[in-house]
């Protein structure tokens, strides 16, 4: 493949990425304004299903595997819970 094209593909890619990019950060801008829960919640449940996202296995505090999604959800709630800062409202 001719160099000048390939450099102009991957310049080409990189532009399209980056639109693509932004875009995306315009409709989850919007999603956020919104401050519709429910669209919220629709988005992000249809993203991690698009991604097919997996937190894999988590140590607990005495080094045991949590894999059952209930014990990983508990034990994500109760370090984010000791991490969170209180809301002054």
């Amino acid at each position: 493949m001719d160099s000048s094209l390939r450099v102009k593909y991957r310049d080409s890619t990189h532009k399209v990425r980056l639109a693509l990019n932004a875009d995306q950060t315009v409709i989850e801008e919007r999603l956020i304004c919104s401050n519709n829960l429910g669209d919220f919640y629709r988005y992000v449940s249809k993203w991690i299903s698009n991604n097919n996202t997996s937190t894999g296995t988590i140590i607990d505090h005495d080094g045991k595997a949590i894999t059952d999604n209930t014990s990983k959800a508990n034990a994500f709630n109760c370090h984010f819970a000791s991490v969170g800062v209180a809301d002054k409202t």
